[in-house]
């Protein structure tokens, strides 16, 4: 099930985030940046965003009522034109992939950023983390630009995929 995050669901939001980028990055991010990721400090800067998101939006995935995914979504930062959207941030715990809730969360903020007028949007991923990937490129998304970004005392390339409309429907809602 998807549902909007409110404030409340900072520290969920947090564990989740900090959780996921150990599993997924591990061998891609230095490991001594993953073991500083801090829930505390997430949990501060996820409820600032949760307070003050505006038009963009936080939706949480559930596996029954225990929080294992989230997206956040809104306005683009840097995008090639105006007017398009941008997923900040897509998050699934290792247990929870492969079941439909990170597809999920990609038709809940291609919805809302669809509702609001941003079409079309992009998201960030690491070129070498390849589950995303290919999870990204199985949805519709091109790739349309690269970047380097630092993480850890690394440099590493990120792909700029682009969507141009909804994501097909949600298996789980």
């Amino acid at each position: 099930m998807i549902r909007r995050a409110g404030v409340a669901d900072a520290a969920a939001i947090a564990a989740i985030h900090v959780q996921a980028w150990q599993e997924s990055y591990r061998g891609l991010i230095p490991d001594d940046y993953l073991n500083r990721l801090g829930v505390a400090e997430r949990t501060r800067s996820h409820a600032r965003w949760l307070e003050k998101e505006g038009r963009g939006a936080s939706f949480l995935a559930l596996d029954g009522r225990r929080p294992v995914g989230f997206v956040q979504c809104g306005p683009a930062r840097g995008a090639p034109h105006p007017g398009w959207g941008e997923v900040y941030a897509l998050y699934l715990l290792e247990e929870a992939k492969g079941l439909g809730h990170g597809r999920a969360l990609m038709v809940a903020a291609a919805d809302h950023l669809a509702e609001q007028g941003w079409t079309p949007f992009l998201l960030w991923v690491l070129t070498a983390n390849f589950r995303a990937f290919g999870f990204y490129r199985h949805l519709g998304g091109a790739v349309f630009a690269e970047k380097m970004e630092r993480f850890g005392g690394s440099t590493l390339a990120e792909s700029g995929f682009r969507f141009d409309g909804r994501i097909p429907g949600a298996l789980d809602g």
